[in-house]
């Protein structure tokens, strides 16, 4: 999922082995110091988790259909997170 997270955050953002232990110490066990503000993995999920959600609801309404984002995004991802 790492790689994912990095369509969904800023190129600039922190995206080091350093910076990918820090996010899954913290998303695991909550514990860590963590700058949300740098942290590429982290703004990647947070965004990832809002954009997904958003995916959902314009689906259900006919505003979105799945292939549009074939092109952008994994098959497996998109598997997996619109199921």
């Amino acid at each position: 999922m790492a790689e994912i997270y990095r369509l969904f955050a800023d190129a600039s953002l922190d995206f080091s082995a350093v910076a990918a232990s820090i996010a899954y110490e913290f998303e695991s066990t909550g514990k860590g110091l963590l700058d949300e503000n740098t942290n590429g993995f982290y703004q990647g999920k947070r965004c990832m988790d809002i954009t997904v959600k958003m995916w959902r609801e314009d689906i259900a309404v006919g505003m979105l259909l799945c292939g549009e984002l074939e092109a952008e995004f994994p098959k497996w991802f998109l598997d997996l997170v619109l199921e």
